[in-house]
C-alpha cells in the first residue's frame, strides 16, 4: 500500500513541488508562500489572466469560482470535493481532510493507493485531479485568507523560540509572526530558527498524530 500526503498551496508556490520518501510513504506536497488580505491591482490582474488560462485548459470549474475575483470558503471547499470525487473514481482512497494548523488556511490530506502503486503513478494520479480542480482556487484562497497557527502549536513554537535566546511580544499569530518582521531581508537567525522549530515540534510531538502536515512560509 502506498500512502500519499498532500497540502494545499499558496500561489507563489504551485511551481514547486516537494517529493520525499519517509519510512515507506510518498511526501508529496507544495511548499512556499502564502498571505493574507484582499487582492491588489496586480493581483486582479493575475487572477484574471489566470482565470483566461484554466478556461483554455477546460477547467471551468476552477474558472468559473475565478470569476468574480474571489475564492469563497464554499469554493474552496467545492473545489476539494471536486479533486476527492475524482481521485474516488481513480480508485484512490482518501482520509481527510483537516486544516493545516501551522496557517489554519490549507487543506492537508492522504491519498492511499492500490499494492503495486509506484510513487510515480501516484503522483501522475493525483496532478490528473489536483489540475483540473483544486490548483488554481486552493492557492488563491491560502493566498488571500489570514494566516493563524494552530493555538496549542503556536504555544509550543513560542517555547521552543524563547530557548533558543529569542524575545517574543506574546502577540504572534502566525509563522510569519514568529520569524520578525525582518524575515524576508535577513533570513538566518530568527526565521530559520522558526522554521526549525515550527518543524521539530510537528515531527516530535504527538499533537497531530498521523495526519499529513504542510510547512509553508512567506520567507
Amino acid at each position: 500500500m502506498l500512502k500519499g500526503q498532500y497540502g494545499g498551496n499558496g500561489r507563489t508556490a504551485r511551481c514547486r513541488w516537494s517529493c520525499l520518501p519517509v519510512c515507506g510513504l510518498l511526501l508529496l506536497g507544495l511548499a512556499g508562500c502564502g498571505s493574507s488580505g484582499s487582492l491588489g491591482l496586480w493581483d486582479s490582474i493575475t487572477m484574471s489572466l489566470e482565470k483566461r488560462e484554466l478556461e483554455k485548459q477546460g477547467y471551468t470549474e476552477q474558472a468559473e469560482m475565478l470569476e468574480d475575483g474571489q475564492v469563497t470558503d464554499e469554493e474552496f471547499r467545492e473545489a476539494f470535493d471536486l479533486m476527492a470525487e475524482c481521485l474516488v473514481a481513480a480508485d484512490v482512497e482518501i482520509l481527510g481532510p483537516w486544516v493545516n494548523p501551522v496557517d489554519g488556511v490549507r487543506l492537508d490530506f492522504s491519498a492511499v493507493f492500490d499494492d503495486g502503486v509506484d510513487h510515480e503513478t501516484a503522483r501522475e494520479t493525483v496532478q490528473s485531479c489536483w489540475l483540473p480542480y483544486w490548483d488554481s482556487v486552493s492557492a488563491w484562497y491560502v493566498d488571500t485568507h489570514p494566516h493563524v497557527m494552530d493555538p496549542p502549536l503556536r504555544e509550543l513554537v513560542a517555547e521552543c523560540l524563547e530557548e533558543k535566546g529569542y524575545v517574543l511580544t506574546g502577540d504572534e499569530m502566525s509563522v510569519e509572526d514568529f520569524a520578525g518582521p525582518d524575515r524576508r531581508k535577513d533570513p538566518v537567525g530568527r526565521p530559520s530558527a522558526t522554521k526549525s522549530c515550527v518543524t521539530d515540534v510537528i515531527n516530535e510531538t504527538d499533537l497531530y498524530g498521523d495526519q499529513a502536515i504542510t510547512i509553508a512560509y512567506d520567507f
